[in-house]
């Protein structure tokens, strides 16, 4: 792996749902700014039937948006983000998901970069 590519792709399929993922891209942004870094990308697969999320990815240079024609199976839109990712390690997000704020991220950033695993488990713990 060249050290110029992403250590995390963010797969972020979308359908008709803008606000969820202005947020993530807002808060990469935001990490990759401050940390003058490109450790993050996000691939964005987009069932969607119109071009706002196509839209919004256009702002944001680490975005890689990428039209996927919808199928029966939601998982195909998955699979599409992965096999355009470019980072060491693959992230899989719902459009309607965010991270709980930019300190999850760096925290994220850093396990990442110790290298102790191959794969790592995340999961998210929602209090109602």
């Amino acid at each position: 792996m060249k050290d110029n590519l992403a250590i995390l792709s963010i797969v972020l399929p979308t359908y008709n749902y803008v606000e969820g993922p202005k947020a993530l891209l807002e808060l990469v942004d935001q990490f990759n700014n401050i940390n003058n870094t490109n450790d993050i990308e996000v691939i964005i697969t987009d069932d969607s039937t119109d071009n706002s999320i196509c839209t919004l990815s256009r702002k944001y240079a680490f975005a890689k948006y990428k039209k996927h024609i919808r199928t029966s199976n939601p998982v195909d839109n998955w699979n599409s983000g992965v096999r355009h990712a470019t980072g060491k390690y693959i992230l899989l997000f719902h459009h309607d998901e965010l991270f709980i704020d930019y300190h999850y991220i760096i925290e994220l950033i850093s396990v990442l970069n110790r290298k102790e695993a191959e794969l790592y488990v995340l999961r998210c713990l929602l209090n109602l």
